[in-house]
């Protein structure tokens, strides 16, 4: 289930038109997911090397979707600072909606899922923040 939640995360930026205002260059980015489920938020920090033509579509640098998962994205709205979406994923009962702002450095995402899960609701918040903290390494 966290690999479903990490790609409902990463693809939601996959709505290139807001990503492309960021600057090329290494990143780091922080995601936490809380729950109510969950005795503590579950936090991971990872840095990526993002490269220009990877602006355009996101999934090459944040992930891409499990093998296996039916989960939909429905793009709402979009400009160059920012998205939104709803995603579905049917066959595991998770629905949620999100948003997204960009600018050159700096990305910062919330969303938030719910669903049932061994016949219990839950619910997850999700947190994604990024900076660009230079250059690529050579």
């Amino acid at each position: 289930m966290i690999r479903t939640l990490a790609f409902t995360v990463l693809a939601a930026t996959s709505l290139g038109a807001a990503a492309q205002s960021m600057e090329p260059g290494e990143w780091e980015l922080t995601t936490t997911i809380t729950s109510p489920m969950m005795p503590q938020p579950q936090t991971a920090t990872v840095k990526r090397c993002i490269k220009k033509e990877d602006l355009a579509d996101p999934s090459r640098w944040m992930g891409g979707k499990p093998p296996g998962s039916d989960c939909s994205l429905t793009p709402g709205t979009r400009d160059d600072r920012g998205a939104t979406w709803e995603m579905a994923c049917p066959s595991s009962g998770m629905k949620g909606s999100g948003r997204a702002r960009f600018t050159a450095g700096m990305m910062d995402s919330e969303m938030e899922m719910s669903g049932m899960a061994e016949g219990k609701k839950f619910e997850l918040r999700t947190k994604t923040r990024g900076r660009r903290v230079g250059p690529c390494p050579s």
